[in-house]
């Protein structure tokens, strides 16, 4: 209990300070190089998921 008090109060002094940029999904899909795809086990979702894959290679995304 007192470890979870002291954690809080060090990463509150920590990041109060912080301000994190707000970037766009869109943004960062198109300055990425690659792309990690985690593909279904359903056989069916597994068909429909693979138009995604043919749309990354068009973008020459790389999957990983």
């Amino acid at each position: 209990m007192f470890i979870q008090q002291l954690a809080r109060i060090i990463v509150k002094q920590k990041f109060s300070g912080n301000k994190f940029d707000v970037q766009s999904f869109s943004e960062a899909f198109n300055n990425s190089r690659s792309i990690l795809v985690l593909m279904p086990e359903d056989e069916d979702d597994f068909k429909c998921s693979l138009d995604v894959l043919t749309f990354l290679d068009e973008l020459k995304k790389k999957s990983l």
